[in-house]
């Protein structure tokens, strides 16, 4: 009897064993897995802020090009400069997507006047315009924003950049 009972309790140690023997190695895994994560985000963060730089280089390259009486003078020319500069733009997007992955893309929201913000802009918002009339107007009394100065102006910009794309 002593045997049976000494039998009966090795078998239920065994399976309390098996058990934290399986939760030990989920727990293993999920912590590997997130480790993984960790150093993808690391990884991605780095090379993005880099492709970022070239990025912002490849588009005030396009829109010191574009504003060339030579380009302006040529439309396949200044098709051209605009498709490149959209790509970077799209570029640009794809960029802030993996740096927000990679959680390195500090944002720093502040509290921002639309009215002066866009007065502030304007140059940068009607280059992105080319050709197409950009009319800026903030109705009176709306309050100002909590946002993020940069992410504003990106999204600006490819608004604006977008809507060019359509007129045209």
């Amino acid at each position: 009897r002593q045997r049976a009972k000494l039998a009966v309790e090795l078998a239920a140690q065994q399976q309390a064993l098996q058990v934290q023997t399986t939760k030990q190695a989920a727990l293993e895994r999920e912590l590997d897995h997130k480790r993984r994560l960790e150093a993808l985000g690391r990884l991605t963060a780095g090379v993005s802020q880099d492709f970022n730089t070239l990025i912002n280089m490849v588009q005030q390259a396009t829109i010191r090009l574009r504003n060339r009486p030579s380009v302006a003078a040529d439309p396949i020319a200044a098709a051209l400069v605009d498709e490149a500069g959209q790509a970077a733009r799209t570029g640009a997007d794809l960029t802030y997507q993996l740096m927000s992955f990679g959680r390195r893309q500090n944002l720093n929201p502040v509290r921002l006047e639309m009215a002066a913000f866009l007065e502030a802009k304007v140059t940068l918002l009607e280059n992105a315009a080319g050709d197409a009339q950009l009319e800026l107007a903030v109705a009176p009394g709306v309050p100002a924003l909590l946002a993020d100065r940069s992410g504003l102006v990106t999204a600006l910009i490819n608004l604006v950049a977008n809507a060019r794309h359509a007129v045209e």
